[in-house]
């Protein structure tokens, strides 16, 4: 494993160990994995580089290493088929995702930049286009932003099995 396991505390993995389905290797790779996405060490092919802005906020969302890689576990324990979530925990960590400034809200601003990140080939006043239609949409209270409540709303009616579209399968 190297040095970059070490970091993590015996503590930390038996506490995780209780709280979610991965077992003691699987956490030390994925500290080891979670640690290389903050330094740009961990290698994305090619097919898959495009995705490489998204993994960073995903990364970004959780902070430091050392501080915040039980936050990063548990968000994959809610998103995995191995341990599943219910909807509503799923639908939390996607709502999270867009939320960047974690005010409980999806500004215009917020849900650009992170479709920015996953719709790289469309150009951004399409896109701005597409988010404006997005919050109309889905802002029910007027406010020009969307709560939780109303992105929950937004996906449901929306997308079919949307719990099943935020799984990742492990095998």
């Amino acid at each position: 494993m190297g040095g970059t396991a070490a970091k993590l505390r015996q503590n930390d993995i038996d506490t995780m160990l209780t709280t979610t389905a991965f077992s003691e290797q699987e956490l030390r790779r994925l500290f080891v994995k979670f640690e290389q996405l903050g330094t740009g060490e961990r290698q994305i092919s090619p097919d898959r580089a495009r995705l490489k802005p998204l993994v960073l906020r995903l990364y970004n969302m959780f902070g430091s290493p050392e501080t915040h890689f039980a936050d990063f576990v548990a968000a994959l324990s809610i998103l995995s088929d191995i341990s599943p979530a219910s909807e509503d925990a799923k639908l939390r960590f996607a709502f999270q995702v867009f939320d960047e400034d974690r005010d409980g809200y999806i500004s215009n601003a917020e849900l650009f930049r992170v479709l920015q990140l996953i719709l790289q080939d469309i150009p951004d006043t399409d896109l701005q286009q597409v988010v404006d239609r997005t919050i109309l949409q889905a802002n029910r209270s007027g406010d020009g932003r969307i709560s939780y409540d109303e992105f929950k709303q937004m996906l449901l009616k929306n997308c079919t099995d949307i719990a099943e579209k935020l799984t990742i399968t492990w095998q």
